[in-house]
């Protein structure tokens, strides 16, 4: 076997591996899978190719699912630090006010700062808060 197809049957024989194959489909908990996205696990699970992909990236690379997780231009990558982004912003709507997600930063001189900073045109935070450590004063985040 190749190291791939070892590394996989290791995965798959792992002690709660094989769980989610038996679980309920609750759909309120997101444990509801579509026929496609069974499909997809199950591919992906044993190493088979994905039906449906693109055989080469945007980036012009060889698409797999590996690189899909991995590459900037393709896009997963900024869909799973949106998610985060989210969900941080959801969580600090309940406690604090004034919650932004990507606000555009005030532009600055580069010179003005010692250090490195960003000051391409447009540049943007990642969550902007109120109130979070002290009443009414701004917290930024970068997730």
């Amino acid at each position: 076997m190749t190291p791939e197809s070892q590394q996989l049957i290791k995965g798959a024989i792992e002690k709660g591996a094989s769980s989610w194959l038996s679980a309920l489909p609750i759909k309120a908990i997101g444990y509801a899978l579509n026929k496609q996205e069974f499909t997809d696990a199950i591919c992906i699970r044993y190493g088979w190719k994905v039906k449906g992909i693109p055989t080469h990236c945007a980036c012009g690379e060889t698409n797999s699912v590996d690189h899909s997780l991995i590459c900037k231009l393709g896009g997963y990558t900024s869909m799973r630090h949106n998610s985060v982004r989210d969900s941080e912003a959801q969580i600090m709507r309940e406690v604090c006010r004034d919650v932004q997600t990507e606000p555009i930063l005030l532009p600055i001189n580069e010179n003005d700062y010692q250090r490195k900073v960003n000051t391409a045109d447009n540049a943007r935070l990642d969550i902007s808060a109120r109130g979070l450590w002290n009443r009414a004063v701004r917290k930024l985040s970068l997730t």
